[in-house]
């Protein structure tokens, strides 16, 4: 919104690779306003990788403290060689 109170953003996150092509990885997220009540958020999820070029994920979460109940998302990724 346009208020001008300050924010502060903070994540923290692990990946593992399980094998040369499929991933997992968990992470911890949220932000403290300064006149606001915290908000923090965890997900999980999966990556597998098509080609060198081409990653799907697919990820599950939800709000730590009282806010989102349940996050799903799906996506693909693609990577641009530059030559």
């Amino acid at each position: 919104d346009d208020s001008l109170e300050a924010a502060y953003v903070y994540s923290m996150s692990y990946g593992y690779s399980l094998t040369e092509k499929i991933g997992v990885y968990a992470e911890l997220y949220g932000d403290l306003p300064e006149d606001n009540k915290a908000n923090h958020f965890w997900n999980t999820g999966l990556t597998y990788l098509i080609s060198n070029n081409v990653q799907l994920d697919a990820t599950v979460g939800s709000s730590i403290t009282k806010g989102q109940d349940l996050l799903l998302s799906t996506g693909v990724s693609f990577r641009i060689p530059t030559k």
